[in-house]
């Protein structure tokens, strides 16, 4: 569904929100289009951070991270979400933790984080992590010379690349279109709780979140049964745990 109809779904069939007025245009609603926009742009943001269901490993300003010849931590496209996996040409980087690495058995590995590279003209990354609180990417052991210019090429989650806008009604939101008509219950939920604190349309509002929260957790239950090791080293995993 394009932005066009589901402003037209949300305003006649969940807000009920239709004008007498002939001739009026927009001035007999309660809402106009740019509010139920950002409000619909807010539950599908929401959706994706909740469901994980932009996946992307082609887009290059966010999948695409140029490597530099003894730098080992690199910052991430703010619309990133979840890492699920890293790799250096057709080489598939693990995933680990800096405590991870740290606690290790291989000796080599031991060694290495003192030294830091075995070869600065020659090291390949290995492993990969993240860091929650500063939105980095890091790869272990520090590349060497020879990948100088290469490219660090991740597989995410993220938020949609665009915001969706009162201006473009033809846009289709990014996420999954089985789903589009349950990110209307969101915005349902924002317009009806910033209309008068009437007990009626406080309980409306009520409904409509939780049933947009209900979705969430299922597809959530979903992806963690299909990617469970993928999901909980995400971006939010952090390095340190």
């Amino acid at each position: 569904m394009n932005l066009e109809e589901l402003l037209e779904e949300l305003r006649e069939n969940l807000l009920r929100d239709v004008s007498d007025e002939v001739g009026s245009g927009q001035d007999g609603y309660l809402h106009n289009d740019k509010t139920l926009v950002r409000y619909i742009q807010d539950g599908v943001v929401k959706f994706a951070v909740g469901t994980l269901c932009i996946r992307d490993e082609t887009t290059p300003e966010v999948t695409r991270i140029p490597l530099v010849a003894g730098v080992d931590s690199y910052d991430l496209d703010p619309r990133v979400i979840s890492l699920f996996g890293a790799r250096v040409g057709d080489c598939h980087l693990r995933r680990t933790t800096y405590s991870g690495m740290l606690r290790t058995e291989d000796v080599t590995l031991q060694r290495s984080l003192v030294e830091w590279s075995v070869d600065e003209r020659t090291s390949t990354p290995a492993w990969f992590y993240t860091d929650r609180e500063s939105g980095r990417v890091g790869v272990y052991p520090r590349p060497g010379a020879n990948l100088d210019g290469h490219e660090l090429i991740i597989r995410v989650a993220r938020k949609p690349l665009a915001p969706l806008v009162a201006s473009d009604l033809m846009a289709v939101p990014e996420i999954p279109e089985e789903y589009h008509l349950d990110i209307l219950e969101w915005a349902a939920w924002r317009a009806l709780r910033n209309h008068d604190a009437d007990v009626e349309f406080l309980a409306k509002a009520s409904a409509h979140k939780k049933r947009f929260n209900e979705t969430v957790e299922e597809l959530r239950r979903q992806a963690k049964r299909l990617l469970a090791q993928d999901i909980q080293f995400g971006v939010n995993s952090g390095w340190r745990s």
